[in-house]
């Protein structure tokens, strides 16, 4: 559980911060599978930021939804995407194994 507390989430990262994680995780657990949330930020976002009175829930965001995507897909391969109701993807990643 402490190590839970000592992640940050991806939207917090930036470009540099997330490849350096993602080589860190790489390096020393190669066989990791992570599973990861991708936030779409599109219309139907947008709609129940303002239904929800949450106008700020994308604030703070360093990396446009496709930069994160593409910046994860350098370092790994997708076994799985699962569309949630148009809100967001859910992906199934492993390491690229580079021999």
């Amino acid at each position: 559980m402490n190590a839970w507390l000592q992640i940050r989430f991806f939207y917090l990262f930036d470009n540099k911060q997330l490849n350096k994680l993602l080589s860190y995780l790489k390096r020393t657990k190669p066989n990791l599978n992570l599973i990861v949330t991708i936030s779409r930020q599109s219309l139907l976002n947008n709609i129940g930021k303002f239904l929800l009175n949450e106008k700020n829930a994308h604030k703070g965001t360093k990396l446009s939804p496709f930069e994160e995507l593409k910046i994860l897909q350098r370092h790994t391969l997708v076994k799985k995407k699962i569309n949630v109701l148009f809100l967001s993807d859910i992906y199934l990643l492993k390491f690229i194994n580079k021999n």
